[in-house]
């Protein structure tokens, strides 16, 4: 018995770990949309991505494919340049 109440207490930490980063990862990244687009925006963002679910990883292998990583450079940097934080 002693055992079991062991796991529960393990498992249970372990939920609460991962449900706990999950959220404060999910509010950041409302706040962070928020902050750059707007409340009406960052709805109609969201429910663009509920209603056309897409693979990220398979759009950003196809996406940088044929891109070298100077050209990746240099659109990164031309992107920071034209987007301060």
């Amino acid at each position: 018995m002693r055992d079991r109440v062991k796991l529960a207490r393990k498992f249970y930490c372990v939920f609460w770990f991962i449900m706990n980063t999950t959220a404060t990862i999910m509010k950041d990244g409302i706040n962070h949309l928020v902050e750059r687009l707007g409340v009406v925006e960052t709805e109609i963002f969201i429910s663009q991505l509920l209603k056309e679910p897409s693979d990220y990883t398979k759009w950003q292998r196809e996406h940088y494919a044929n891109m070298s990583v100077s050209e990746l450079n240099k659109k990164a940097v031309e992107y920071a340049k034209n987007n301060p934080v």
